[in-house]
């Protein structure tokens, strides 16, 4: 239980420091959300911007002590009421948090985009499964262009390592999502969020 303090301390200092009427927060689960909702009140809110809750089973969605929850829509808002919930908040359906403008298909049919997951998930079997068979698919599929956009906290060397192969190409971390969108006419990947951005605009979502 000491390990708490620390995020305590955190959050009362970062309260005291800046002063802040409004918290925006976005890491699911995070154990700062509780402290801070504490610590901001009665001058503040605490608000989560949550991407989208796409899945029941992922725990950390079960962290709930905001003063305000932004959602990405009704089934978000339907797989949050039927977990366990620590704390409250607010629920808010807010849809995207991107101001989206649309991006037409390419000329050229012939590239598809690999969307990343987050680094903790792509530690686990079924992922590493999952990009295994990307890679497999790459290498069989030579007259093809494939672009990897990985998650901003990922490591790129999982695509680059040996033998990687020759149509396959990392996106720029700085590069924007519908940047790299345009390049493409079809997503591949497995457990990301990502797959809403896809949908948005008009791209299909092959989830592996």
């Amino acid at each position: 239980i000491h390990r708490y303090y620390f995020h305590a301390a955190y959050a009362r200092w970062i309260v005291e420091r800046y002063q802040p009427r409004i918290i925006l927060t976005d890491k699911n689960g995070s154990v700062l959300a509780p402290f801070l909702k504490d610590f901001i009140q009665p001058y503040g809110k605490l608000v989560h911007v949550a991407h989208s809750i796409p899945t029941a089973n992922f725990r950390k969605f079960s962290m709930n002590a905001y003063d305000y929850y932004f959602l990405f829509g009704k089934s978000s808002l339907e797989r949050l009421q039927h977990r366990r919930l620590f704390g409250t908040s607010q629920a808010v359906l807010t849809g995207t948090y991107s101001d989206k403008t649309p991006v037409p298909l390419p000329e050229q049919r012939n590239t598809l985009l690999i969307v990343g997951t987050g680094p903790a998930l792509e530690k686990t079997p079924a992922i590493k499964k999952a990009y295994a068979t990307i890679l497999q698919t790459v290498r069989q599929m030579p007259e093809m262009q494939f672009i990897v956009k990985p998650h901003p906290r990922s490591d790129t060397t999982l695509w680059l390592g040996n033998n990687s192969p020759s149509n396959l190409q990392i996106a720029a971390a700085d590069e924007d999502f519908d940047s790299v969108l345009a390049k493409t006419f079809v997503a591949i990947g497995s457990f990301t969020n990502a797959a809403i951005d896809c949908a948005l605009q008009q791209r299909p979502y092959i989830l592996v």
